[in-house]
């Protein structure tokens, strides 16, 4: 037995009596006996007499309890999904203007710092991402460094160019970061000097798949190192001549004073003879190593075989001023062809020298000059304590001096273990293939 729910039936007979179609389709609930409700769907036919009065029905009831259930769930779980649509759609709104507030301030960092930063694909080199400070260094658009990844290569000074790649090209086969300093000529010809840093960025997996950098213009820094450096050089040139000119002659005086005073005092018999001879040999001596010096503070003539001539000059200074055997070898002529180059070139291998006989205290000290192909390298070498942990990048003013003076021109400076024992300095120099000017006045 059914019992009907009052309700749902008035309003379903209602319906039924009213229809004027004939036909139907009403749902509506049924309690059982153990005061269950169902859901049951009425398909129904009316037939009706001429007078349009409805004699009887005929029809079809369904349980559809089930299928209604499965409505409410689905509509339940719509609004419970409209719900964190719109809850999710709230929280994209506060990231998005989040995100949007972040791009604002990096917008102005990346137009107001005067760096350039730049994003590029590891695996197509190409540039994903470059800052406004690129316009103003480089002199081209950056619209041409999306359009054209490399047209920042075609940038570079031509005398720079194949280190500069070339050692990018093993940083990133070795998945290390770049650290490089190079020339750039601008579109109107000018020269700057920038300090381009690059960091790999890794995937889950480890492998690099972006690469992301910063650029700073340090040509007004290379100026002042180059005017620094300058001003050494002066002050170590004049101090060379002052030596030459004063000292030695002062020496070259007080030797022949005492040569005839020596002399005077072996034709009377005199018993400071001896002494007097000595005191000349000292003084001799002495002039001997103030040219020696002189020499080494001022030396003439580098440019083209001059600089063999000079590094000759400074093996043997340096084998008879310390005492330890110093060779130079140089088979070839070696052009230079930069009187700069050549001065620089010249102070590295001092510079080498003096460190180490003052920390290695090696037992022979090498210097070797030679031309391969398209560059000049100055090799420097001991036998002495060497280091024993890693290279000494940096440390101390003359290793920063002598990689300044490598970069002024151009140069590598490569500092490594000796395999038998002690260090070895080699110095790279490409020679020119253009004779592009540093701008004057930037």
């Amino acid at each position: 037995m059914w019992a009907f729910n009052l309700r749902d039936t008035r309003a379903h007979f209602g319906e039924v009596w009213t229809n004027t179609s004939g036909r139907g389709l009403a749902e509506y609930r049924y309690r059982r006996k153990d005061g269950v409700y169902r859901w049951f769907a009425d398909h129904y036919t009316i037939t009706r007499d001429a007078t349009g009065q409805p004699l009887y029905w005929v029809g079809t009831v369904r349980d559809v309890t089930d299928l209604k259930q499965a409505r409410e769930a689905l509509q339940r779980s719509l609004d419970d999904m409209d719900s964190q649509v719109r809850q999710r759609t709230a929280e994209l709104r506060v990231a998005l203007d989040s995100l949007q507030k972040r791009e604002e301030l990096f917008r102005q960092m990346a137009t107001t710092i005067r760096q350039v930063f730049w994003v590029e694909d590891a695996a197509t080199a190409k540039i994903l991402y470059v800052s406004p400070a690129y316009e103003t260094i480089w002199g081209r658009t950056c619209e041409s460094a999306y359009e054209e990844p490399t047209s920042w290569q075609r940038a570079i000074h031509p005398d720079d160019r194949n280190r500069v790649l070339q050692s990018m090209a093993v940083k990133r086969q070795q998945g290390d970061c770049e650290d490089e300093e190079y020339r750039i000529v601008r579109p109107d010809g000018t020269v700057r000097w920038v300090h381009d840093r690059g960091f790999p960025v890794r995937d889950a997996t480890g492998k690099v798949f972006r690469i992301v950098g910063c650029i700073d213009d340090v040509t007004e820094r290379k100026q002042l190192e180059r005017e620094i450096l300058e001003v050494i050089d002066r002050e170590q040139l004049r101090i060379g001549q002052d030596l030459h000119d004063g000292l030695c002659q002062l020496l070259v005086g007080a030797s022949l004073i005492c040569g005839a005073l020596g002399q005077e005092l072996t034709q009377s018999g005199h018993q400071g003879t001896e002494k007097a001879k000595r005191l000349d040999e000292l003084l001799t001596e002495a002039m001997l190593q103030a040219r020696s010096v002189a020499k080494g503070l001022s030396p003439v003539g580098l440019k083209e075989e001059g600089l063999r001539i000079a590094l000759q000059l400074l093996a043997q200074n340096v084998s008879s001023l310390f005492g330890t055997p110093c060779t130079f070898s140089g088979p070839h002529p070696v052009a230079i062809g930069s009187a700069d180059a050549a001065l620089h070139l010249y102070r590295i291998a001092q510079e080498a020298v003096t460190n180490a006989i003052k920390h290695a205290h090696p037992r022979h000290v090498g210097i070797e000059l030679r031309s391969q192909q398209s560059k000049v390298t100055l090799t420097i070498e001991d036998d002495g304590t060497g280091f024993t942990d890693t290279p000494p990048t940096d440390r101390g003013m003359g290793m920063h001096i002598m990689r300044h003076r490598a970069c002024m021109i151009g140069a590598t400076l490569e500092v490594r273990r000796r395999s038998e024992g002690g260090t070895v300095v080699l110095c790279s120099w490409p020679i020119p293939q253009t004779t592009a000017a540093e701008p004057a006045a930037l």
